[in-house]
């Protein structure tokens, strides 16, 4: 114990030592401590609203200008075609699909019916927009967490900037709709953890519900808000409250769509694809990424035959796992290499190299920011919640825009970080080592 003990705080020693080798020289040329001084300086950013309203102009013009760059990727495609179709038909025959997830499929039916033929554009800039305010929900969290307003706005601007964000904000798909809901429910959550109050419990459970609703995979922050609950200082008692209230509020934000699936196909289920994406992830070609089901539909079918090539090949599952987490933690998104047959183009290749140096950065100084935190109870929370995203994908299938809820959080410690860099370089001259 005391072995592995030495090795784990040797590991954190040498990452956090080579991070700060990396990182603290960027801010330490006279130019750049210059630069920074004259921004700081400028009458505009002593006020926070501007500051807050330029920031995600800034956000929406960037996300504008990558939906007219890269047509490819926008529009009805993939999923999204399921999604409006399922739309489509609750709103003309008052039957949504059981296939897919019914909250994203809810929302295009409000637009459907608010917006007619006009929709797909406008849920696209709401869709915009929606990714653009992630920024100030990490401004919100980051203020909450840190009491630092620099760190905050830094947050901000590294949601506008981050390239899976900025990327995958105009696709017509749930990824951005669900990361919104999952920060509004840690800012509560955070809330939660300071004070007793009954109505945020319930608040978060609704949140969670409709989160689930919308994409099943968050189903991680169901546990992630009882580990919370379980190492808050709040007496047992209110404990038990807290989480009596919030289960309460979920069950009945599920129940609804429960019933109405149990009516239709026998079976009270969120959604019958679990058991395709299951078996994507999980069958004798799989290799970490998505793959074709070759015409599977069927959930219980998926589970099936997925557990049972588990059961039947526990060596090569292993491998398989590792391979996952591997591409979770160090490439996301496809790499020219592992599909040889498909020859990438100049703007494929800058997109594939992109988004993953993209993720990784994120990644590295996200965590570098995380070993920041004073309380370490709130460090194991936000431990606890990465590691319980990664733990959700890896049953299934790495896809890189299934990383952004955990983007979230490394931008929110990135953004710690590099606001108590560049203010250690602006003190002084002779860089020290950051505690």
């Amino acid at each position: 114990m005391k072995i592995s003990k030495l090795f784990y705080s040797m590991v954190i020693l040498n990452f956090c030592y080579i991070m700060d080798r990396l990182i603290i020289p960027l801010f330490s040329f006279y130019r750049v401590k210059e630069k920074i001084r004259t921004i700081l300086s400028m009458e505009l950013w002593s006020n926070t609203k501007y500051v807050l309203l330029y920031l995600f102009l800034l956000a929406v013009l960037l996300r504008v200008i990558v939906y007219f760059l890269i047509p490819s990727l926008y529009g009805l495609q993939s999923d999204s075609i399921g999604y409006y179709i399922s739309a489509v038909n609750g709103v003309e025959h008052g039957a949504f699909s059981t296939y897919w997830p019914p909250g994203f499929p809810l929302l295009i039916s409000l637009f459907l019916i608010i917006f007619k033929s006009y929709t797909l554009p406008i849920l696209t800039l709401f869709l915009i927009i929606l990714g653009s305010l992630c920024g100030l929900l990490a401004y919100y969290i980051s203020l909450k967490l840190f009491k630092n307003r620099f760190a905050a706005l830094l947050a901000f601007l590294f949601i506008c900037i981050q390239p899976s964000f900025l990327i995958h904000s105009p696709q017509l798909l749930s990824d951005t709709f669900a990361v919104m809901i999952m920060g509004i429910g840690i800012y509560y959550m955070l809330t939660d953890y300071e004070n007793h109050n009954r109505y945020i419990s319930l608040l978060i459970g609704v949140l969670i519900g409709f989160l689930i609703l919308i994409r099943p995979d968050y189903i991680f922050m169901i546990i992630i808000y009882f580990i919370l609950i379980t190492i808050s200082n709040h007496l047992l008692k209110i404990k038990l409250e807290k989480l009596a209230l919030f289960t309460l509020a979920l069950m009945l934000t599920l129940t609804p769509w429960l019933i109405y699936t149990n009516d239709m196909i026998g079976e009270p289920v969120i959604s019958t694809n679990g058991g395709v994406n299951f078996y994507i992830g999980n069958n004798p070609t799989a290799d970490g990424r998505y793959s074709e089901p070759y015409g599977l539909t069927s959930n219980n079918e998926g589970y099936s035959i997925a557990l049972n090539y588990i059961s039947n090949n526990p060596l090569s599952t292993i491998s398989l796992y590792s391979k996952k987490l591997a591409l979770l933690i160090i490439s996301p998104y496809i790499l020219p290499w592992e599909l040889p047959e498909h020859h990438f183009t100049i703007s494929e290749l800058i997109y594939s190299y992109g988004m993953n140096i993209g993720f990784l950065i994120t990644e590295l100084i996200g965590l570098r920011g995380l070993l920041l935190i004073k309380q370490k109870r709130l460090q194991l929370f936000f431990i606890s919640l990465i590691i319980l995203i990664n733990l959700t994908l890896i049953p299934f299938f790495v896809d890189g825009r299934l990383t952004l809820p955990e983007l979230l959080i490394y931008v929110i410690f990135g953004s710690y970080y590099i606001a108590h860099v560049i203010e250690l370089t602006l003190k002084s001259d002779k860089i020290k080592k950051i505690n």
